[in-house]
């Protein structure tokens, strides 16, 4: 576990505490798991048939899943220039209570971010009552706008969140004696988020539809920079939870890594991917503990097979953490199913225990040592006492209802001997009566059983209109496929007697049951600490099951850059038919932090780009990652602005792009790594370059880690001067496959899908992707190429006239450099006059090399090198001088400074004179 964040559930010792690396468990849809097979006792069923019916198969708290409550959330904040925002999360159905405290920004992205971990259930949000009144806060205005669906805003009063000293009280009371004093530390002044802890336990007290009082909580603090964030236009673009064609069957991040076998598991996948981790020492706990498990292929897969059987540990034990309100009455044998359930669970302990007794890494060690933990033992003696030994849970509703029956020691209660007695008495007479009609009506009739209906009959449909011939004896009769469902007087009457039967064994049985139960919530700490190594092991062994599947993945390591060799995209090269094309990702601080990316339309720039964030989610929550070899920074936020047309109504494409990008440019630090798709496509060229490069210049002063595509060929141009930008493009190759209409060559690409370093020099692949559609009219073909052509031509002449203005421009950036460079040295007090004297010759040697490259480059060569670039614009060739000449004073005095001789919105160029005369006083 990481040392700012740790479950109070799991603390036995520091040790325990540093080695799990758990995470905050976010709920996902319910998956039903397999049930162990039935070895308890049964009455004779030689003649029943089990229903398939899906109220049969009934989970660890089926009789309670139709009164699942929404997850609450209590918001509050403390007045500061940085908001300081307490947030308590109780999940009524797991008594999972987590409470952390977020520093956010005026816009309060990091707290819409906790709100969404939690969309996929049903969310009651609580706030104060002074949020809205008199006016509206500017958190209510955001609140309001980002409400996801199932999700409800209230006003509480405001005296539901009292103080921290009552926040405090009210929720050591809800803790178990061991974790009183680790909490009382370590939720030291932390007043907003005890505050919003008071009023989300004093809220679930009050609220109406809560059936339960909770006695105790499995509670959990969140430090808020233990976790990156991810916010969900990133989550959505890169189809980290869901896919976006196709959200059933379409494979995401989630559904890819997901070998999880457990509910338990499966949302602590989901939690992590959504909120990686930023602590390197447990995420190399997790490497270490991955690839022992790979080594040991047999110790996974008993591993596997025994949690197979596991039920939803967290609603398990929920339930002993809680008591009924006086009004209501649990059913019995929902808790007859517990004790089941809880008896399952310890022996998957020691089996689990028993696999892992050879592994050696720490984080296993410590999972093992839980598993073996002496109150495992002791429930395990407590059920003995009282349960009978081969009673297990069983999936099929009337092996379910037998090991309900006789889940309790015969000889316990005479009246308990007896009621079974009757009960199984009253099966044998159902049976028999389904045999003898029969044989008296020659019918292929078979006893049938289900939860909801009890016994009835199931008749083979041998002719048509069958149902309305049968004896009238037959009633209540229905059609499901080629059978009829029926039943009879006698069975109905039959089938009440024995419910009655059944109800009091559960009520004789009740008494011994919570009395076990009471004595098991002694040990409710050591219960959710299980349940959490047993969610962990599961997602460990699961990123060690997807390793080995897929093969060629590596065990990473962090560093302070970026360096993977043989990069693959983890979902694309599984669906691709030929073999995918591994690139390498090189992101140094100081060289390559800003890459610009350049190539045509279908050469791999979007798949690049997507792979780069996925592969380092993917190490941040502790899986392999498929490469060669891969060191990676940690990243403290990932944001990636895809292009995919907006699915937001009333909003054009260019309004949602500008918006994405808009939050990036506020949030992003130089922690962050993000990913732009063709930033300003939606608009014209002009615009959509300038947003471009001035988005760029801004990411750069930032130091955050960026990875751009772009057609904006310009953009490199512009861009090579500044430090720690590096220009790259996807290779392919121009095939001519004859002559044009407009004079020229038909070219045909051939896709190489490999960056390499540089700009692309490839003009006119729009109008071949066009022909290889095989789609566009001919004649639509040949008007673009020769419209191509006479651009070409208009830009050369242009060129050409206007070069003797760029060279003008470019002696000036050139004694504008020298100038600014012996300022520096005029500065400089400290230089020996042999010092002085060698750095005037450097100066005077590289201004007069400069000056003579300029004036030795022919206006061919120069008009030949700007036919190769794909230029999209007459007013690029003019302006690209002059926009390398606006650069940020970052006291580089090799680089041609802007800020000094700026205006407001254009660049002042100063006379030449100006600059001789500066030059000669300095």
């Amino acid at each position: 576990m990481d040392s700012t964040r740790k479950p109070i559930s799991l603390i036995l010792n520091s040790s325990t505490i540093g080695a799990f690396g758990m995470e905050t468990i976010s709920h996902s849809a319910t998956r039903t798991p397999t049930a162990a097979p039935f070895t308890g006792r049964v009455p004779p069923t030689r003649r029943l048939t089990p229903s398939t019916r899906s109220t049969g198969a009934r989970t660890a708290v089926s009789n309670l899943e139709s009164l699942e409550l929404p997850v609450l959330i209590a918001i509050t904040e403390s007045k500061s220039m940085s908001p300081k925002v307490g947030i308590c999360i109780i999940d009524p159905n797991t008594s999972k209570l987590t409470i952390t405290e977020i520093v956010d920004s005026q816009t309060y992205v990091r707290t819409i971010h906790k709100i969404n971990i939690y969309s996929q259930n049903k969310v009651d949000i609580i706030v104060p009552l002074s949020f809205s009144k008199p006016t509206k806060t500017n958190m209510m205005k955001i609140l309001e706008q980002n409400l996801v669906d199932d999700t409800r805003l209230m006003l509480v009063p405001k005296n539901l969140f009292r103080s921290e000293a009552t926040g405090k009280s009210l929720l050591l009371e809800n803790v178990t004696d061991s974790d009183k004093s680790f909490l009382s530390s370590e939720l030291n002044q932390r007043q907003s988020a005890l505050c919003a802890t008071c009023a989300a336990i004093n809220y679930l007290k009050q609220r109406k539809d809560n059936l339960f009082i909770h006695e105790k909580f499995n509670v959990s603090y969140e430090a808020s920079e233990s976790t990156a964030f991810i916010d969900m236009n990133t989550v959505k673009s890169l189809e980290l939870i869901e896919n976006n064609v196709d959200p059933k069957k379409g494979l995401s991040l989630l559904k890819f890594l997901d070998f999880t076998k457990t509910k338990m598991g499966h949302r602590l996948l989901r939690s992590n991917i959504l909120q990686p981790l930023t602590n390197g020492p447990s995420l190399t706990a997790r490497f270490e503990a991955v690839q022992e498990l790979m080594n040991k292929e047999g110790t996974l897969l008993d591993i596997h097979e025994h949690m197979t059987l596991c039920a939803d540990l967290d609603k398990l034990f929920s339930f002993l953490t809680k008591k009924p309100k006086e009004t209501i009455d649990v059913v019995s044998d929902q808790k007859i199913n517990n004790v089941i359930l809880l008896k399952q669970s310890m022996t998957m302990c020691g089996q689990l225990a028993a696999d892992l007794s050879t592994c050696t890494s720490n984080l296993l060690v410590k999972v093992r040592e839980t598993f073996e933990h002496p109150d495992v033992a002791a429930t395990l003696e407590l059920i003995e006492q009282n349960i009978n030994e081969d009673c297990s849970w069983a999936n099929r509703p009337i092996e379910l209802r037998n090991q309900q029956c006789y889940a309790v020691k015969s000889g316990m209660n005479g009246l308990l001997d007896a009621s079974r007695q009757l009960h199984n008495s009253l099966i044998e007479d159902i049976l028999t009566i389904a045999d003898d009609l029969g044989a008296e009506h020659e019918l292929a009739i078979e006893a049938k059983f289900d939860t909801n209906r009890g016994f009835h009959l199931k008749i083979k449909e041998n002719a048509a209109n069958m149902i309305n011939e049968l004896p009238p004896v037959f009633i209540n009769r229905t059609r499901k496929s080629k059978f009829i469902n029926c039943t009879t007087l006698e069975i109905a009457k039959l089938n009440s007697r024995m419910e009655n039967a059944y109800s009091e064994i559960l009520i004789m049985s009740g008494q011994t049951v919570d009395e076990l139960l009471s004595n098991c919530k002694n040990y409710v700490s050591t219960y959710f600490m299980i349940s959490e190594a047993t969610a962990l092991l599961d997602l460990i062994c699961g990123f060690a099951a997807n390793a080995e599947k897929h093969g060629n993945y590596i065990k990473p390591e962090f560093s302070s850059s970026t360096m993977i060799r043989q990069a693959r995209h983890p979902i694309l090269e599984t669906l691709v038919n030929k073999k995918f094309v591994a690139n390498d990702i090189v992101a140094m601080p100081e060289t390559s932090r800003m890459q610009i990316i350049t190539g045509p339309n279908m050469s791999g720039k979007s798949v690049y780009l997507s792979q780069i964030p996925l592969i380092s989610i993917m190490a941040q929550i502790g899986s392999f990652v498929p490469a060669s070899y891969a060191k990676l920074a940690i990243y403290r936020s990932i944001y990636a602005r895809i292009s995919n047309d907006t699915d937001k109504p009333n909003m054009s494409s260019f309004s949602s792009e500008m918006s994405e990008m808009a939050f990036i440019l506020n949030n992003a630090d130089k922690d962050s790594l993000i990913i732009i798709d063709e930033l300003g496509r939606a608009s014209s060229y002009t615009d959509g370059f300038a947003i471009s490069l001035a988005s760029l210049e801004h990411l750069v002063e930032l130091r955050s880690v960026c990875f751009m595509c772009t057609h904006f060929t310009d953009l490199p141009k512009v861009m090579h001067l500044k430090q720690g930008v590096l220009e790259q493009y996807m290779k392919c190759e121009q095939e001519e496959t004859g002559p044009n209409s407009a004079g020229g060559a038909n070219t045909k690409l051939k896709m190489n899908f490999e960056l390499t370093k540089g700009v692309n020099w490839i003009s006119g692949y729009g109008i071949s992707m066009a022909r290889s559609t095989g789609t566009f009219p001919q004649s639509v073909i040949k008007d673009a190429e020769e419209i191509a052509e006479l651009i070409k031509v208009s830009k050369k002449k242009k060129f050409q006239s206007s070069v003797g203005q760029l060279n003008s421009i470019r002696k000036r950036n050139i004694i504008l450099d020298v100038y600014q460079t012996l300022q520096e040295v005029v500065r400089r007090k400290d230089m020996t006059d042999d010092e002085l004297l060698a750095t005037l010759q450097a100066i005077e040697c590289t201004a007069v090399d400069r000056l003579s490259k300029l004036m030795g480059t022919s206006v061919d060569d120069e008009a030949d090198d700007d036919d190769e670039s794909d230029e999209e614009s007459d007013e690029d060739d003019d302006n690209s001088d002059l926009l390398a000449h606006k650069t940020t004073e970052t006291g580089d005095f090799s680089v041609p400074g802007y800020g000094k001789n700026a205006q407001t919105g254009n660049v002042k160029l100063i006379d030449e004179e100006e600059y001789l005369i500066d030059f000669g006083s300095a």
